[in-house]
């Protein structure tokens, strides 16, 4: 049986560690940039109210993890804000990814978060699923390395 709950960070960090690199696998942007996770500052996120970590478990294991930044907006100061920084579930649970996020919405919305924001990659388009549960384009985000 799927589950999904709020957790902290802190109590799956192996856990999120194996998914995330799998998720990499799958999205990474820049082959030459290494995943490298700043563990502390998710958890300092956490600790001050800021992060909100959902996962989704079967069997009280892992297989998917949804990671927002709650914060009021700089730009509409009264305004709740939720910024998905990373969404994830396991290629071999896929199908429950609707589920998950209108479970997360749920969430944000006990909160009293007024917009929630997915950042959705190119090589991992999920864009019509999120039309489909009511989701509109706002934004359309363009990357380029000055590195090189």
């Amino acid at each position: 049986m799927i589950t999904y709950t709020e957790e902290k960070v802190y109590d799956h960090i192996e856990e999120l560690g194996k998914l995330a690199s799998l998720h990499y696998l799958e999205s990474h942007p820049y082959e030459d940039i290494p995943l490298n996770i700043s563990w502390e500052r998710f958890i300092k996120l956490e600790e001050v109210g800021i992060l909100k970590f959902f996962a989704m478990k079967e069997n009280n294991q892992l297989i998917g993890y949804a990671i927002f930044t709650v914060h009021y907006s700089l730009e509409y100061r009264d305004s709740l804000q939720a910024s998905l920084s990373n969404i994830f579930i396991h290629p071999d649970k896929r199908g429950n990814g609707a589920k998950f996020i209108l479970w997360c919405d749920e969430q944000l919305k006990k909160l009293d978060v007024q917009v929630v924001y997915h950042h959705v990659k190119a090589r991992n388009d999920y864009g019509v699923l999120l039309k489909r549960l009511g989701y509109d384009i706002m934004n359309i985000e363009y990357s380029k390395r000055l590195d090189k």
